[in-house]
């Protein structure tokens, strides 16, 4: 995960991005653990598997955007930057450090 978020998610709105996501997640857990008693163990484990599958899906999608993308070109017509939050469109992706040195 932390790959994908470097990858995908821009440096400057990267902690931004992430306490929006987190912050419903939070309160779905919270709401979950709160009524955990409501739902049988079956009911438990088939949500956790659906909401599983979602994420499948979410990122075969990812997957798919990145490889439209990769075949438009520099001037392609996808977006992914500007999905991500980054003003420049395109897929933005952080530097790695240079080469031979150490990190």
């Amino acid at each position: 995960m932390m790959k994908m978020r470097a990858t995908y998610v821009p440096e400057g709105t990267r902690a931004t991005v992430t306490n929006m996501f987190r912050i419903p997640l939070n309160a779905f857990v919270c709401v979950a653990l709160f009524n955990v008693s409501a739902y049988p163990l079956w009911a438990m484990f088939g949500m956790c598997a659906v909401f599983l599958g979602v994420a499948a899906e979410c990122q075969r999608r990812l997957a798919g955007l990145v490889a439209a993308e990769a075949a438009a070109g520099p001037a392609g017509s996808v977006k992914l930057g500007m999905l991500a939050g980054g003003g420049q469109g395109g897929l933005t992706a952080s530097p790695g450090p240079p080469a031979g040195r150490r990190v």
